[in-house]
């Protein structure tokens, strides 16, 4: 069953994890592309006159009318307006074989074809930005929150902090220094036999000497007493 379930739980992780992927990978392209668009659009606008458009999209009408009257193009009719502001109403046909119309349309085919390929570089920028965004989203989410209590940090961390503090003690234990005054409390050393528990108290006691303090020590093995034990000091 073990070997069942960690094979459930492995496939639910991946495709979650695959489904996600998914999930940004789109948004972000169709980010991208709704940026290019209106880069696109913007650009265009601003190197055409409205007059232009206007003939581009009249053109456009003229071939859909066209395209409805097929069997008899020469039917096909619209509502032109000329650049003086004189309206009346031409065939579709005309519009089309003008050649002022048609050298508007390449003009604006190529210029737009231009702003397209501008547009890609803000297209690219917005992809790089929104890599940024999200990567960093992820990076303050994965950083643990203390809600409240206390946390653990590491050595290098601590010893930072005691010293800025001002309340590192003189006394080390393997270059870690003591809270200052923590000796005269209560400090519980643990470990199993060979964790270092003795070589701890080796490093504290000639320390302690040299400031000139006295230790209190039961020794069961005598192993401190042959050590440290200084007759003339009682």
């Amino acid at each position: 069953m073990s070997i069942t379930n960690n094979f459930v739980r492995g496939g639910q992780l991946s495709l979650h994890k695959y489904q996600m992927i998914k999930q940004v990978s789109i948004v972000t392209i169709l980010l991208c592309l709704l940026v290019g668009v209106i880069s696109t659009g913007v650009l265009f606008f601003n190197k055409t006159t409205s007059y232009e458009r206007y003939l581009y999209t009249e053109h456009l009408q003229a071939e859909f009318q066209t395209t409805l009257h097929f069997n008899d193009v020469s039917q096909a009719t619209q509502n032109f307006e000329y650049q003086n502001g004189m309206k009346r109403e031409v065939r579709s046909i005309d519009i089309l074989q003008n050649p002022a119309v048609q050298q508007n349309v390449y003009r604006l085919n190529v210029l737009l074809e231009s702003c397209f390929y501008d547009a890609l570089y803000y297209a690219f920028g917005a992809l790089c930005l929104l890599m940024v965004f999200f990567g960093y989203r992820g990076y303050k989410k994965s950083q643990k929150t203390l809600e409240r209590g206390n946390r653990l940090i590491s050595i290098k961390d601590f010893i930072k902090l005691i010293y800025k503090r001002k309340e590192a003690s003189d006394l080390v234990i393997d270059k870690l220094p003591l809270v200052k005054n923590s000796e005269t409390t209560h400090i519980l050393v643990t470990g199993t036999t060979g964790a270092g528990k003795t070589n701890l108290i080796n490093g504290l006691l000639p320390q302690i000497a040299e400031r000139g303090n006295r230790a209190f020590v039961i020794d069961t093995t005598g192993d401190m007493v042959s050590k440290y034990y200084k007759p003339d000091r009682g």
